[in-house]
C-alpha cells in the first residue's frame, strides 16, 4: 500500500493478501511465487515501457485514494463499531 500510495509501480507474488490489494494488469502485476523467470520477465518489462510504469502506478495511486483514504475509512469504522 506505501508504493501504491507513493506513486510506484508495483510486482508483487500472486498470494491472496496480494490479490486483496492489487488488481492485475490494472493497479499492480502479479507473478506466481517462486517463478524467478516471470519475475524477471515481468520487470524487465516495466522497465521498458514508461508509459506502462506510471499508468500502473497512476491507477494504484487512485485506487489508495479512493479506498483507503482516512476520509474513506474512518466513516466505515466509526459505523463498524456502532452497529457493534
Amino acid at each position: 500500500m506505501e508504493a501504491m500510495a507513493a506513486k510506484r509501480p508495483i510486482v508483487a507474488t500472486d498470494i491472496a493478501e496480494n490479490r486483496e490489494l492489487l488488481d492485475h494488469e490494472a493497479t499492480g502485476l502479479l507473478v506466481p511465487t517462486r517463478n524467478v523467470n516471470k519475475t524477471a520477465k515481468t520487470l524487465i518489462r516495466l522497465i521498458d515501457n514508461k508509459h506502462e510504469r506510471e499508468r500502473l502506478a497512476n491507477n494504484a495511486y487512485n485506487k489508495v485514494l479512493s479506498d483507503f483514504d482516512m476520509k474513506v475509512i474512518v466513516p466505515k469504522y466509526r459505523k463498524f463499531y456502532l452497529e457493534l
